[in-house]
C-alpha cells in the first residue's frame, strides 16, 4: 500500500516509556474495539491515514486522543470527533515517539 499523505512526517517507536503514560491509560478489548471502530467510521476516502490497519494503544480520559499504532506511520495520536464519517481533514492526527503528557 503507498503511503499516501504521511511524506515528511516522523517516524515513532512503538515503545511507550512509562513515564509518558500519567494522562494515558491502557484499554480492555472491549473498550479498544469500540475505539477502533469509531476511527473506522471516522477515516474517509482522502484522510491520510485512510485504509490503513490501526491497533489502539492507550486513550486519555481527559480528551478524545485516542493512541494508534498505524500501519506505515508507526504511533499515532488521533483526536476522534465522533461524528462518524464527514471531511477528510478530520478526525485530526500526529504522529508521535512517545505519547505526550501535557497539551
Amino acid at each position: 500500500m503507498k503511503a499516501r499523505g504521511l511524506a515528511g512526517r516522523r517516524r515513532s517507536s512503538t515503545r511507550i516509556p512509562r513515564s509518558n503514560l500519567s494522562r494515558w491509560r491502557p484499554l480492555n478489548d472491549p473498550e479498544a474495539a469500540q475505539l477502533a471502530a469509531e476511527l473506522g467510521r471516522e477515516l474517509v476516502d482522502g484522510h491520510p491515514l485512510h485504509g490503513r490497519e490501526a491497533r489502539v494503544v492507550a486513550r486519555r480520559d481527559d480528551c478524545d486522543d485516542v493512541a494508534f499504532e498505524v500501519e506505515g506511520a508507526g504511533l499515532c495520536v488521533v483526536h476522534l470527533t465522533w461524528t462518524g464519517p464527514g471531511d477528510p481533514r478530520w478526525p485530526r492526527f500526529e504522529i508521535v515517539v512517545r505519547l505526550p503528557e501535557d497539551d
